[in-house]
C-alpha cells in the first residue's frame, strides 16, 4: 500500500491510498483499491459544499457533499472504491494520480491538492515463445 499527503490548510489535509489487492492472471489486469480522506487538526466546520476527485489510470473518482468535522483530530473518508487496471501486453503497468479536494471556504478547508504521482502495479508473467531453426534432434 502506499500513502500520499497534500498540501496543509489550517491543519486540514487529504490523504490518499493506493492498494493493489489482487491480480488476475488469465485478463492481465489487477484489482486497485483507492481511498480518498480528509484530516483536520484543530480547526472544524459543518455543512458546507464541498467536492473531492482522484484521477488515475485515466479514470476519475468523484464526490461531493456537505460534510461536517466538528471534533479534533477526525477523518471523513470520501472515496473508497476498487477499480479494475489493465496491464501492457508484457506484464507491466504504471499508471499516473493525483487528487484534489474543493472546499467553500470560511471555516472549511480551501483547495487541498495532491500533485501528481506515478504507482507502479505487481508484473504480471506473461507466456513465453521459443523458436528454433531447423534442426534435427540429436545433431549438434
Amino acid at each position: 500500500m502506499a500513502e500520499f499527503w497534500s498540501n496543509n490548510d489550517r491543519g486540514y489535509r487529504i490523504r490518499l491510498w493506493i492498494d493493489q489487492v489482487s491480480q488476475n492472471i488469465g485478463g492481465n489486469s489487477s484489482q486497485v483499491k483507492v481511498r480518498l480522506a480528509l484530516l483536520n487538526s484543530t480547526t472544524t466546520f459543518a455543512e458546507y459544499n464541498c467536492s473531492a476527485w482522484v484521477d488515475l489510470n485515466g479514470q476519475r473518482l468523484n464526490w461531493s457533499g456537505r460534510p461536517s468535522m466538528t471534533s479534533y483530530n477526525s477523518i471523513i473518508m470520501l472515496i473508497d472504491q476498487t477499480i479494475t487496471v489493465g496491464h501492457n501486453a508484457d506484464g507491466t503497468k504504471s499508471f499516473n494520480f493525483a487528487a484534489r479536494f474543493n472546499g467553500a471556504g470560511g471555516w472549511s478547508p480551501g483547495t487541498l491538492s495532491l500533485g501528481t504521482g506515478t504507482f507502479t502495479l505487481t508484473t504480471i508473467p506473461r507466456l513465453s515463445t521459443a523458436s528454433v531453426g531447423n534442426c534435427v534432434i540429436g545433431s549438434n
